[in-house]
């Protein structure tokens, strides 16, 4: 998102905000935005059984939601992409920090990386990204769940030293402003399911204060 105050009279009000760039990775095909509308005209639902890779559904499931050590539900939502299939040296990390990163992290950079290709096209806004390096850019995240901090505990063994930057939720939006080299605000907000719209909120109000050029 940007801003621009507009000259002229008539022009005391709130700033206009724009939205000049889009990127977001849903599950099965909605991965752009002409796959996404394409699925609510259809009326497709993007649900799905668990992947074997990632639970044995069938000795998990019970119809009975009462019974012990059982799952009522046999699917969900799910995105295609492999979450282990993340390319670390673009991102100038290491092989074994990677391995400790949060999969929200890993799929951030990376749908971040889509977003600036997007925000760049003369279709959007014709913003580089090499124009935004250094600049005055806020970015603002909203997360809600430590999934992997669970999963990592599990393994009592692994050396887990790179594990505190790797899962904690506020390294989100600091590892965009590192990468991209953001000057402007770097905060994650959890406030649960309203995290993504605190963060909104919150990014429209540093746009129309001053306090940056432009939000991530």
């Amino acid at each position: 998102m940007g801003t621009e105050r507009p000259n002229g009279p008539g022009h005391d009000g709130p700033i206009p905000i724009a939205t000049v760039g889009l990127a977001f990775e849903f599950p099965q095909d909605a991965t752009s935005e002409e796959s996404f509308w394409e699925m609510i005209c259809e009326g497709r639902s993007a649900s799905t059984e668990f992947p074997p890779d990632r639970l044995n559904i069938d000795a998990f499931y019970h119809p009975d939601e009462n019974r012990p050590s059982s799952l009522l539900l046999r699917g969900g939502h799910f995105v295609k992409e492999d979450l282990g299939a993340f390319d670390a040296p673009f991102f100038s990390i290491s092989p074994d920090e990677a391995a400790y990163m949060d999969p929200q992290h890993r799929r951030l950079l990376e749908t971040h990386t889509m977003l600036s290709k997007t925000a760049a096209s003369p279709e959007s806004s014709g913003i580089p990204v090499d124009k935004c390096t250094g600049s005055k850019t806020s970015v603002y995240t909203g997360s809600f769940t430590n999934d992997y901090l669970s999963i990592l505990q599990q393994d009592f063994d692994a050396e887990q030293r790179h594990a505190a930057m790797g899962i904690a939720p506020s390294m989100l939006a600091n590892r965009l402003s590192w990468f991209f080299n953001f000057k402007g605000t770097s905060m994650n907000l959890d406030t649960a399911c309203s995290s993504s719209m605190v963060a909104l909120h919150l990014a429209c109000q540093d746009l129309r204060t001053g306090g940056c050029n432009m939000v991530s």
